[in-house]
């Protein structure tokens, strides 16, 4: 009899670390799958962060032309772009700014505007609020950082290389001329108030092609200058919807003239390099154009304005 109560405490015994080893391996784990679940979340802020610092770094180095009020609006350009990302409650972003002529040596305030190419940003979100960490840590807060350089390169050619580049030619007396030009004839000829001949659309003619040729810049045929430019015909609606589409990201567009625009300058949008064409349609170089916020209805020519700016450089994350 005293053995079988023996037995019958030994297998409570048992039950009973059993049970208490099960609550033990629960507790952990929940801890691990809630200190998991805060990591992810910390990922996402990253991936987030990184992709935020990297619109804003090329927006920024697209604004760089050599003069101090380019760094001026490079430095607004950065701030607009990172005030539109909505940060978890609590938590404080913290957002900086350099430049650097030689991308080696930065400077969030350069002495001389003139050579600055590359623009640093980086951006950094300090006491963010974790839901599993604080248990463990109780005085755990999550931090992501991120930090994103762009270069701005002087535009040689229209290639795959992408930044604020358009995919029209248009003649030397044209550009010459200034004042409004025509980028593509309508039904009806050119546009009001263009003195020169009009241009041509030089990319493939799909709308797909369209779309990221005028909207993301990138390009199917390169043009460069001595070579001659090759037209692509066709789907003038949808090259004047993705204009439209192109200058309406601009965060100006009440401007109606480009020297308005010069007062209070947007993000580049609404300005694009064009390849000039000679003789035999041969490229010459390359200009600046400044677009209206819409195109007109379907069978008129699309239009913009020659700007007195250099033709935009190419904006490319360097890392």
């Amino acid at each position: 009899m005293r053995h079988k109560r023996e037995i019958t405490s030994l297998a409570d015994g048992r039950r009973g670390f059993a049970l208490l080893a099960t609550a033990v391996s629960l507790f952990v784990l929940i801890g691990m799958a809630g200190v998991s679940l805060d990591l992810g979340f910390l990922s996402i802020l990253r991936n987030e962060a990184q992709s935020r610092a990297d619109g804003a770094a090329l927006a920024a180095a697209t604004g760089l032309d050599g003069s101090a009020s380019g760094l001026d609006a490079a430095r607004e350009g950065v701030r607009r772009r990172l005030a539109e990302w909505k940060t978890p409650e609590g938590a404080r972003k913290e957002i900086g700014v350099a430049f650097s002529a030689d991308g080696v040596s930065w400077q969030a305030a350069p002495g001389r505007a003139a050579g600055v190419r590359y623009v640093q940003v980086t951006v950094e979100l300090r006491d963010i609020g974790l839901n599993f960490m604080p248990a463990v840590a109780p005085s755990q807060r999550g931090r992501v950082e991120a930090r994103a350089v762009a270069a701005r390169e002087p535009v040689t050619a229209i290639d795959a290389l992408g930044g604020a580049m358009l995919p029209y030619a248009l003649p030397e007396t044209a550009v010459a001329a200034g004042g409004a030009v025509t980028l593509l004839a309508g039904a009806g000829g050119g546009c009001p108030g263009a003195s020169g001949p009009p241009g041509q659309y030089i990319q493939e003619a799909t709308p797909r092609a369209v779309a990221d040729a005028i909207e993301s810049s990138v390009a199917v045929r390169a043009i460069k200058p001595g070579r001659p430019v090759i037209p692509g015909d066709g789907l003038r609606d949808e090259q004047a919807e993705s204009l439209t589409r192109r200058a309406r990201r601009d965060t100006n567009e009440s401007a109606s003239t480009y020297a308005e625009y010069l007062q209070q300058p947007g993000n580049g949008q609404r300005l694009g390099a064009v390849a000039t064409v000679g003789g035999g349609g041969v490229v010459t170089g390359f200009a600046t154009v400044f677009l209206p916020v819409r195109q007109a209805a379907a069978g008129a020519p699309l239009c913009a304005e020659v700007a007195s700016a250099p033709p935009p450089g190419v904006a490319r994350l360097v890392r």
